[in-house]
């Protein structure tokens, strides 16, 4: 009985030893990634000093800042973010341009999404209808008004704007969640 309960020890023990007392016998090398780490703590960097001249921006628009303090600030944040944005670039030449790609993406998407509704609303106003479920009169008023822009619109007020419940249009409050609905 003694032998058995030293060998599941023995057992349970082993492997832990080995995973505790791995780090003193690896190489440091393998241990950490220092380039990306590297990148990583220039990028953190970036965007804290970036965010720090918004900062200061503001601060001086409210008038917490006088325009000399501003303009001392400003030189310095500038400064060091185009030091942090150089080095990015010898770690990482590519990084730079991932973040150009990305946001002329998100330009397009906002422009696709902000197009005006144009002579095809009758069309947009008719598949509307099957989806939200509005009736022929509400259709035709959103049709000639410029869209199916107002029909959604119109819709959306029928449910919560914090759980997204529906709501009869006499309602006041949510019977979901109790929240005041908003007054259109």
């Amino acid at each position: 009985m003694t032998w058995l309960s030293l060998a599941i020890g023995l057992i349970i023990a082993l492997p832990v030893i080995a995973y505790v007392a791995r780090p003193l016998f690896t190489p440091a090398r393998l241990l950490y990634a220092t380039d990306d780490s590297r990148l990583g703590d220039l990028l953190a960097r970036k965007d804290t000093v970036l965010s720090n001249i918004k900062e200061i921006e503001f601060d001086h628009q409210t008038g917490k800042l006088n325009t000399e303090d501003y303009a001392q600030y400003n030189q310095r944040l500038r400064g060091q973010a185009l030091s942090l944005l150089k080095r990015i670039d010898q770690i990482a030449p590519g990084a730079g341009d991932l973040d150009t790609q990305l946001e002329a993406a998100i330009a397009a998407r906002r422009k696709v999404a902000a197009a005006p509704v144009s002579d095809a609303a009758a069309a947009t106003a008719a598949s509307v209808t099957e989806i939200a479920g509005t009736d022929d009169a509400t259709t035709k008023q959103a049709t000639e008004a410029g869209g199916a822009k107002e029909v959604v619109m119109q819709r959306s007020a029928s449910f919560c704007h914090h759980c997204g419940a529906p709501v009869e249009p006499g309602d006041r409050f949510c019977r979901a969640c109790g929240t005041r609905l908003r007054e259109e």
